[in-house]
Protein backbone atom coordinates (compact mmCIF):
# COMPACT_ATOMS: atom_id res chain seq x y z
CA UNK A 1 0.00 0.00 0.00
CA UNK A 2 2.84 2.21 1.07
CA UNK A 3 4.43 2.08 -2.69
CA UNK A 4 0.80 2.36 -3.90
CA UNK A 5 0.72 5.52 -2.09
CA UNK A 6 3.94 6.82 -3.45
CA UNK A 7 3.23 6.33 -7.02
CA UNK A 8 0.03 8.01 -6.78
CA UNK A 9 2.00 11.11 -5.12
CA UNK A 10 4.53 10.94 -7.62
CA UNK A 11 2.01 10.63 -10.19
CA UNK A 12 -0.44 13.90 -8.34
CA UNK A 13 3.59 16.13 -8.58
CA UNK A 14 4.76 15.19 -12.01
CA UNK A 15 1.32 15.48 -13.61
CA UNK A 16 0.47 19.35 -11.84
CA UNK A 17 3.86 20.20 -12.90
CA UNK A 18 4.10 19.40 -16.01
CA UNK A 19 0.52 21.22 -16.52
CA UNK A 20 1.92 24.33 -14.68
CA UNK A 21 4.90 24.00 -17.09
CA UNK A 22 3.03 23.47 -20.33
CA UNK A 23 0.93 26.49 -19.72
CA UNK A 24 4.41 29.20 -19.12
CA UNK A 25 6.79 27.25 -21.46
CA UNK A 26 5.81 28.23 -25.21
CA UNK A 27 7.83 24.50 -26.54
CA UNK A 28 6.38 22.04 -24.20
CA UNK A 29 2.74 21.22 -26.10
CA UNK A 30 -0.13 22.35 -23.93
CA UNK A 31 -2.08 19.40 -22.32
CA UNK A 32 -5.48 19.50 -20.88
CA UNK A 33 -5.18 16.25 -19.12
CA UNK A 34 -3.33 16.26 -16.55
CA UNK A 35 -5.38 18.06 -13.84
CA UNK A 36 -7.97 15.18 -14.63
CA UNK A 37 -5.24 12.64 -13.82
CA UNK A 38 -3.73 14.64 -10.65
CA UNK A 39 -7.51 14.86 -9.32
CA UNK A 40 -8.45 11.50 -9.83
CA UNK A 41 -4.77 10.24 -8.26
CA UNK A 42 -5.66 12.37 -5.19
CA UNK A 43 -8.80 10.87 -5.39
CA UNK A 44 -7.41 6.81 -5.50
CA UNK A 45 -4.72 8.06 -3.07
CA UNK A 46 -7.24 8.62 -0.33
CA UNK A 47 -9.35 5.94 -0.36
CA UNK A 48 -6.49 3.29 -0.85
CA UNK A 49 -4.35 4.92 1.88
CA UNK A 50 -7.84 4.81 4.09
CA UNK A 51 -6.83 1.66 5.19
CA UNK A 52 -3.52 2.19 6.07
CA UNK A 53 -4.22 5.17 8.37
CA UNK A 54 -6.46 2.94 10.38
CA UNK A 55 -3.73 0.36 10.68
CA UNK A 56 -1.42 3.52 11.83
CA UNK A 57 -3.68 4.61 14.21
CA UNK A 58 -4.09 7.82 12.56
CA UNK A 59 -7.11 7.85 11.74
CA UNK A 60 -9.61 10.37 13.85
CA UNK A 61 -11.03 8.55 16.71
CA UNK A 62 -11.73 9.44 20.56
CA UNK A 63 -8.85 8.29 22.45
CA UNK A 64 -9.01 10.72 25.32
CA UNK A 65 -12.39 8.91 26.17
CA UNK A 66 -11.05 5.28 25.85
CA UNK A 67 -7.55 6.44 27.36
CA UNK A 68 -9.36 6.98 30.81
CA UNK A 69 -11.22 3.42 30.57
CA UNK A 70 -8.97 0.33 30.70
CA UNK A 71 -9.77 -3.28 30.96
CA UNK A 72 -12.76 -5.18 29.71
CA UNK A 73 -14.78 -2.20 29.46
CA UNK A 74 -12.40 -0.23 26.96
CA UNK A 75 -12.20 -3.58 24.92
CA UNK A 76 -16.34 -3.74 25.09
CA UNK A 77 -16.16 -0.45 23.65
CA UNK A 78 -13.68 -0.36 21.07
CA UNK A 79 -15.48 -3.16 19.52
CA UNK A 80 -18.88 -1.10 19.76
CA UNK A 81 -17.23 1.39 18.00
CA UNK A 82 -15.75 -0.77 15.44
CA UNK A 83 -18.52 -2.48 14.78
CA UNK A 84 -20.40 0.87 14.36
CA UNK A 85 -18.00 1.94 11.86
CA UNK A 86 -18.11 -1.19 10.14
CA UNK A 87 -21.46 -1.07 9.58
CA UNK A 88 -21.08 2.47 8.03
CA UNK A 89 -18.06 1.60 5.70
CA UNK A 90 -20.57 -1.50 4.84
CA UNK A 91 -23.23 0.47 3.59
CA UNK A 92 -21.53 3.20 1.89
CA UNK A 93 -19.49 0.00 0.11
CA UNK A 94 -22.45 -1.03 -0.97
CA UNK A 95 -24.36 1.82 -2.10
CA UNK A 96 -20.92 3.26 -3.84
CA UNK A 97 -21.28 -0.56 -5.99
CA UNK A 98 -24.36 -0.10 -7.13
CA UNK A 99 -24.26 3.48 -8.27
CA UNK A 100 -21.04 2.14 -10.09
CA UNK A 101 -23.34 -0.47 -12.27
CA UNK A 102 -25.67 2.50 -13.12
CA UNK A 103 -23.13 5.50 -14.25
CA UNK A 104 -21.97 6.16 -17.74
CA UNK A 105 -20.92 9.11 -17.45
CA UNK A 106 -17.05 9.56 -19.30
CA UNK A 107 -14.68 11.61 -17.99
CA UNK A 108 -13.92 14.89 -20.50
CA UNK A 109 -9.87 15.04 -20.65
CA UNK A 110 -8.87 11.27 -20.57
CA UNK A 111 -12.15 9.79 -21.84
CA UNK A 112 -12.38 7.23 -18.97
CA UNK A 113 -15.25 6.21 -17.28
CA UNK A 114 -15.66 7.72 -14.03
CA UNK A 115 -17.34 3.91 -12.87
CA UNK A 116 -13.78 2.67 -12.91
CA UNK A 117 -12.76 5.70 -10.11
CA UNK A 118 -15.34 4.76 -8.13
CA UNK A 119 -13.95 1.24 -7.69
CA UNK A 120 -11.60 3.11 -5.61
CA UNK A 121 -14.17 3.86 -2.82
CA UNK A 122 -15.07 0.85 -2.65
CA UNK A 123 -11.65 -1.08 -2.45
CA UNK A 124 -11.05 1.84 0.38
CA UNK A 125 -13.90 0.76 2.74
CA UNK A 126 -12.61 -2.87 2.28
CA UNK A 127 -9.80 -2.47 3.65
CA UNK A 128 -10.79 -0.58 6.29
CA UNK A 129 -13.08 -2.57 6.88
CA UNK A 130 -10.71 -5.16 7.03
CA UNK A 131 -7.99 -2.83 9.01
CA UNK A 132 -10.98 -2.50 11.58
CA UNK A 133 -11.72 -6.56 11.79
CA UNK A 134 -7.89 -6.71 12.41
CA UNK A 135 -7.54 -3.97 15.02
CA UNK A 136 -10.45 -5.73 16.81
CA UNK A 137 -9.47 -8.93 17.09
CA UNK A 138 -5.74 -7.66 18.44
CA UNK A 139 -7.68 -5.71 21.03
CA UNK A 140 -9.08 -8.72 22.44
CA UNK A 141 -5.87 -10.83 22.44
CA UNK A 142 -4.09 -8.32 24.52
CA UNK A 143 -3.73 -8.93 28.27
Amino acid sequence: MEYSAFILLTTIVVSVLYGILSRTLTFLPFVVWTEELSRFSIITLVFLVSGLSIRKGIHVGLDLLLEKITGVWNKIITTIINILVIALLSIIMIVTFEYMGTTSQISPALKMPISYLYIFVVIGMALMIIELFCLTTLKWREE
